[in-house]
């Protein structure tokens, strides 16, 4: 994607998908069905804002969740608007102190940031040719490419907080993960699984997982490639991973999978004051066992954690799968793969060398 002509004017409209309103009886399917492609007005620049020329986006699970509108109480996103959190592309107005126009980027445009109150971009907007954000959300590629580097922010970095940081928001730390830790992450094969597994094992800790003997898009089984990861592999088709680590005081679960029986099943294996943080199981049935919550984890755009994550995946230290892509005008391929749990890695999206 080359950087624009300098002095060519900016346009002032670009081809964006667009969510008219929500699906019908909230089904995620008839919202993705109506998504349109439609010409919206470029983003008007705010002050430490910049504009960026989308190179790639990627689509997570988040997207079709709010589709329903079930989150718009929590997150509001007002139809019609343009879906989409992860991006990567050119920098090609700023009115920012850091970044400059050419510049490679990408950035998790975040739920919590965007779809708020009183935010000063979005809410999303991924899936159009430009999209504005804060400057101080936005990282540099570096030597990263520019897909690679679109497919890492909203799972790279939820896997990150989770583990490490907690997001830098809430009352408490979530995990503090490190050399001798204790960790299971359910759902090993998921973007956001991956991820897990190779920072808590990069940090020393022992790493379980579940997967089963399905293929990855790279005809690898997903035994092996959470074994190749770093993680001890529980085939959950054949045992019950509760049973397996029963009275290992495990540290903690972190689940990318959203199966209850899970948490359930938990009480097994976590040690006094381990944890079980979660970001699929948003109703947890019972709220509470044996005194401890099953926690729901919402990530953060934090800059300085998505900067760590480029350098190790500059470095050649830590893997950034993708399952596919497909161009712009095929989305909803992409979306209508994710709510089928069809992916092993990220579904990506490319966009056409947009002018100018």
């Amino acid at each position: 994607l080359p950087p624009a002509p300098p002095g060519m004017p900016l346009p002032t409209t670009m081809k964006a998908w667009r969510l008219n309103s929500f699906g019908k009886d909230g089904s995620k399917q008839a919202a993705i069905d109506s998504l349109e492609i439609q010409d919206a007005p470029v983003p008007q620049l705010q002050e430490k804002h910049v504009l960026i020329r989308v190179a790639y986006a990627a689509v997570n699970p988040v997207d079709s969740l709010l589709f329903t509108g079930g989150l718009s109480g929590i997150y509001p996103s007002p139809c019609p608007y343009t879906p989409g959190f992860d991006v990567s592309g050119i920098v090609v107005d700023s009115k920012g102190d850091r970044l400059k126009e050419g510049d490679k980027v990408c950035v998790y445009l975040g739920l919590a940031e965007s779809c708020r109150e009183g935010a000063t971009f979005g809410p999303a907007g991924a899936f159009a040719e430009y999209c504005a954000v804060p400057e101080d959300q936005v990282a540099l590629c570096g030597d990263v490419a520019l897909d690679v580097a679109a497919a890492l922010p909203l799972s790279g970095l939820t896997a990150f907080q989770a583990l490490f940081t907690g997001g830098h928001a809430g009352p408490k730390a979530l995990g503090n993960v490190g050399k001798g830790s204790k960790v299971v992450v359910l759902g090993g094969p998921t973007a956001v699984g991956a991820h897990a597994i190779q920072l808590a094992a990069a940090r020393g800790a022992e790493v379980y997982t579940t997967a089963s003997k399905n293929r990855m898009p790279s005809g690898q089984s997903k035994l092996d490639f959470c074994k190749e990861l770093g993680a001890t592999v529980f085939n959950y088709k054949e045992v019950d991973w509760s049973e397996e680590l029963k009275g290992q005081n495990i540290e903690l679960i972190f689940d990318c999978g959203g199966d209850n029986k899970d948490w359930q099943n938990s009480p097994k294996v976590l040690a006094p004051g381990g944890r079980f943080l979660t970001v699929s199981n948003m109703a947890a049935d019972p709220p509470e066992l044996e005194g401890r919550a099953c926690e729901f984890f919402t990530v953060h755009s934090v800059r300085r954690d998505l900067e760590e994550l480029l350098g190790s995946v500059a470095a050649g230290r830590h893997k950034v799968p993708i399952d596919s892509y497909e161009d712009f005008s095929n989305l909803q391929v992409q979306l209508t793969k994710s709510i089928k749990g069809a992916a092993a890695g990220k579904l990506m999206v490319k966009f056409p060398e947009t002018a100018p």
